[in-house]
């Protein structure tokens, strides 16, 4: 009779300790629900992160105006190697508002391409462009308009490297009664008009 007693005991202590068991493995040390996992596989109980830090908009914004400085580092020493070494094709450069560095040629090789791409540290944010007048073709139309800008009447006169043009600034009545005089000194399809009186804001 005492043997039967003692073996019940048993086996209640036994099954107990089997129902603590598969309940651990249930609901993990923190009673949060995890699936049971293999055997042998590792797992963890998710933690929430914290609030971020005051500092973390601070770091973001010093961080993206770090990689602006190196973009436009990048694109000035490429273009001054293409003012340099490519000239005769060599229109201009800007940045795009995909924050994008665009290369203005009036033809692109694949050699040239290559090159750039070789010496950019942004090979992913080199864009190419081909345009129909180089820089210094613009320059020189530039200067010769803004040396005759008093005798044809002109506002003002600008270069336009992302457009490919130059800005002319001319009052509506010049406009309407000298164009043609001015198209002497440019091609017409290298200008961009703008109309209206120039306001010099201090």
């Amino acid at each position: 009779m005492k043997k039967n007693i003692i073996l019940s005991s048993i086996a209640v202590v036994g099954l107990s300790i089997s129902l603590i068991s598969s309940s651990v493995l249930a609901t993990g040390t923190q009673g949060d629900s995890l699936t049971s996992p293999q055997s042998g596989n590792h797992f963890e109980i998710p933690i929430e992160a914290g609030p971020a830090p005051a500092n973390a908009v601070t770091q973001t914004f010093e961080e993206g105006s770090a990689l602006k400085t190196r973009l436009m580092d990048d694109r000035a020493n490429i273009a001054d190697m293409l003012s340099s070494e490519y000239s005769s094709i060599y229109a201009g450069t800007y940045t795009d508002d995909n924050g994008d560095n665009v290369f203005l040629l009036t033809e692109l090789s694949v050699d040239t391409e290559k090159k750039v791409k070789v010496m950019s540290k942004f090979k992913d944010k080199i864009k190419f462009k081909t345009v129909k007048y180089t820089k210094a073709k613009l320059l020189e139309s530039k200067e010769k308009l803004s040396s005759l800008a008093a005798t044809l009447g002109l506002e003002a006169v600008g270069l336009n490297g992302k457009e490919n043009k130059v800005n002319v600034y001319i009052s509506k009545d010049v406009f309407d009664n000298k164009k043609q005089e001015v198209l002497k000194y440019i091609d017409e399809d290298m200008v961009n008009w703008i109309i209206g009186s120039l306001e010099i804001r201090l």
